[in-house]
Parts: C-alpha cells; structure tokens; sequence
C-alpha cells in the first residue's frame, strides 16, 4: 500500500470516528433532554395529585364522558374538571338513573352556555386568581345546586334551590348590586348574578364572615312600591338609582 493510500485511508477513519463521535453526543443529549422533560411531567402531574381537592386524571378521564356530557362543557380546564369530577364522586352523583337525589350538568346546549362562570370571588389580592361557579340540575328537572370551588378543586361554596332552575353569569368588582338595603353598592369583588323566573339574586364573598353570601335583588316594582312608601312619610332614606348596576 502506498503512501497516498495510507494517508486517504487515515482520512476516512477520522472522518468515521468523529461522525460516530457526533451521532453519540447528538443521542446522549437527545435522551438527557427526553428525560429531563418527562421527570418535569412526571413531577408536574405529581404536584396536582397533591391537591386533595381532586381526582386523578386517569379518573377524570374516565368519568368525564358521563360529566361533561356536551361539547360546551370542553372547555373547562383540567384542574376544574378534575375538582368537578370530585365532587360528583364524593356526593353518589354517578349512581343509578331516575334517582332523584341526583344531580347533572344541563344537556341543553343553550342552557349550558350559562350555567358556568368564572372571577375572581374571593377577591385575593393575586391578579391570577381564579375560581369557578357551575350549576348543576336534580333528576326531577325543578330544582338545582351552585358549587363555587377553587383552581384547585376545594369546594368554597354550594347551596340548593327547589323549585327552580335559574342561569348564572358573573360580574366584576365594583359592579352596583344591592347589599343589605335598597341602595345600589359597588361590589366589594367578582360575584355570581343568579337569574330565577321572577326574581334575581347575588352571591358574594363577605370578608368581614369569611363566607359567601347571597342577596335579593330589587327591581323597579320593587323600589317603586319603596317610593310609595316614603311618599307616605314613613321613611325619609332616600333610594340611589343608578343605570350602572348588573339588572
């Protein structure tokens, strides 16, 4: 073998070394990336098991085809359905059909528009914060319950209504809303306006009880019977109207 030859051999051997070299890097930290990335899942979705305001997500998935019943409903985030999911598990909402101690997500698609609502109704001092209001219907189609519970699936609220089926929506801080008397208040947070058929109602976080609250909501009939009232000299406190309130 030549010279030339040895040296054109030598060539392509450094030429294989390094490109063996490389590809071994290139894998090495492909794989230290890949496992970097799934501990950091792993460690992420441990972290969210922690709450105990939750169910797994294998759970979740499993029960969330017979929860969330419609397309409206997808776009809840995870963390609130898996807090939903819960609660439906902890209080037998799974059992048998036709019980009528059972509660549902509406499956009328117009309704379910409005019976989710989300603020910040603790009023924490985060700018992040953020917590969920759903309503839910008993089997005999007239009476219902609202959940309020945080991002991570504690239940801060609930109460039944019978006999009625109302919507939710929800309103910002400062928003006019009538407190304990028949005078329009800026809201001291983020509240749930409850729609019944005749009447409306509030329910917002009290900081003074550490509770939520709920409270009527007058209408026009009603400051207008108030004004009759006081023309007949039996009350002098004046009525604040105002066209900025949540009516």
């Amino acid at each position: 073998m030549t010279n030339k030859q040895r040296s054109k051999y030598k060539k392509w051997g450094i030429i294989v070394i390094c490109s063996l070299v490389l590809i071994s890097a290139i894998g090495f930290f492909t794989f230290k990336e890949k496992t970097k990335s799934e501990e950091a899942e792993t460690t992420y979705e441990s972290d969210k098991e922690w709450s105990s305001g939750w169910v797994s997500i294998e759970d979740c998935n499993y029960w969330g085809a017979r929860t969330f019943t419609i397309s409206e409903y997808d776009d809840i985030p995870l963390n609130f359905k898996r807090g939903i999911v819960k609660i439906f598990k902890d209080n037998k909402y799974y059992n048998i059909d036709g019980d009528d101690s059972q509660y549902f997500f509406t499956k009328i698609k117009d309704r379910a528009k409005k019976v989710i609502a989300y603020g910040n109704f603790t009023n924490n001092k985060s700018a992040q914060n953020i917590e969920l209001a759903f309503l839910l219907e008993k089997q005999d189609f007239e009476s219902s319950i609202i959940y309020i519970i945080s991002e991570r699936g504690d239940v801060l609220f609930k109460k039944e209504y019978h006999s009625e089926l109302p919507t939710i929506t929800s309103f910002k801080k400062k928003a006019l809303i009538y407190l304990e008397e028949m005078k329009l208040t800026p809201s001291p947070a983020d509240g749930i306006l409850l729609k019944f058929k005749s009447y409306k109602r509030v329910i917002i976080y009290n900081k003074d009880s550490k509770k939520f609250e709920d409270y009527y909501q007058y209408d026009n009939e009603d400051l207008n019977r108030k004004d009759e009232f006081e023309e007949d000299g039996e009350s002098e406190e004046p009525v604040e109207k105002s066209t900025d309130s949540i009516q």
